[in-house]
């Protein structure tokens, strides 16, 4: 939900003000939070759109609905590598 992914966003900032990576790291995991938080404010009215126009069950809209999670579960996935990446640099691990 989006409070979740803003709870971790969050998070995010806090772990980047503890481990101080390089400013291109801060940028890129600023620019995967917000690509989370867009994603999932796209589901989220994807998902109340199709449900006012079309209550009933519809595979096309099933369809419609199961892509737009998928790309909240991408975009999520994503950050996830650029924040591990992040954590690794600012370690020295990489």
């Amino acid at each position: 939900s989006f409070r979740t992914q803003l709870a971790l966003g969050t998070l995010l900032l806090v772990v980047l003000a503890v481990l101080r990576p390089p400013a291109v790291w801060w940028a890129l995991c600023l620019l995967a939070a917000g690509l989370v938080l867009t994603a999932e404010m796209l589901n989220t009215a994807l998902e109340q759109a199709l449900d006012r126009l079309h209550p009933e069950r519809h595979e096309g809209i099933r369809i419609a609905k199961d892509c737009a999670a998928g790309a909240v579960l991408l975009a999520s996935l994503t950050a996830v590598a650029i924040g591990a990446l992040t954590v690794l640099v600012s370690l020295g691990w990489l």
